[in-house]
């Protein structure tokens, strides 16, 4: 070892080598301890990011303004799917509370079905379509339109219509909800929709807080945590659209 330092230091300037300790924040603790199997002594490195793993708490309790916490097991799949089911509820509820309106346009010699224009509500908030020929009165379709691609929504029409009336059913966001694009905005999936939309971001108490401390604890899930990594992923991806269910796995 003596040699390959010579050598190292020959191209770069460091200096003296020294014990295991603190690097990037983690204790590297090199310790002897008995093989639980062959009850020999063996040596091993412990990560220690204890000290670290403190303040992560300290950081959460203070923006969340909580005392003492719980004890909560590590929120993996048998938690995501009761709260789901949670999602679904709370999903439920809100669209109970919505009031449907109507959106009509009309077109002139059509060959193809319609979607909104520049003047009409954004696809994001658009239920159900209705197509109808206006000289007699024939329903053409009557469909969900959440979920259709582009290609379903404006295919060619059965047969050429002189006067055609598109009817959208929609629904405009709750308070406190959000919605992307224009009046040429295409529909989101249903399980885009699902994600995004189940909670209400505004009532989430860690909504403001979460990219605070989720990035603090990945950096230490990344040392020496890897049980953690899971978990603290799964929250992190939900960070733009965090709601009420992810201040529960959270905690």
């Amino acid at each position: 070892m003596p040699k390959a330092w010579e050598i190292i230091r020959a191209g770069l300037k460091i200096g003296d080598t020294g014990p295991l300790g603190l690097y990037l924040g983690c204790y590297h603790d090199e310790k002897v301890k008995r093989h639980p199997v062959t009850g020999k002594e063996v040596r091993v490195l412990e990560y220690n990011m204890e000290s670290f793993l403190e303040q992560c708490v300290d950081r959460y309790r203070q923006l969340a303004s909580v005392g003492k916490l719980r004890e909560a097991g590590t929120p993996f799949f048998d938690d995501r799917v009761a709260l789901a089911e949670h999602r679904k509820e709370v999903r439920q509820g809100a669209a109970k509370q919505q009031v449907e309106e109507q959106w009509v346009r009309t077109d002139a010699n059509a060959k193809a079905f319609r979607m909104t224009t520049s003047k009409g509500p954004p696809w994001s908030w658009v239920q159900r379509r209705i197509t109808e020929d206006a000289a007699t009165g024939e329903v053409l379709e009557d469909v969900p339109v959440q979920g259709m691609s582009e290609t379903q929504l404006q295919r060619p029409l059965p047969r050429p219509v002189e006067k055609l009336r598109t009817t959208l059913i929609y629904c405009k966001p709750l308070d406190g909800e959000t919605t992307s694009g224009g009046g040429d905005a295409m529909p989101a999936p249903d399980m885009a929709a699902a994600a995004g939309n189940a909670g209400q971001p505004g009532k989430a108490e860690m909504h403001p807080y979460a990219a605070r401390v989720l990035m603090k604890i990945l950096y230490g899930a990344r040392m020496a945590r890897h049980d953690l990594l899971k978990a603290v992923n799964d929250l992190a991806c939900r960070i733009t659209q965090w709601d009420e269910v992810c201040d529960r796995l959270s905690h």
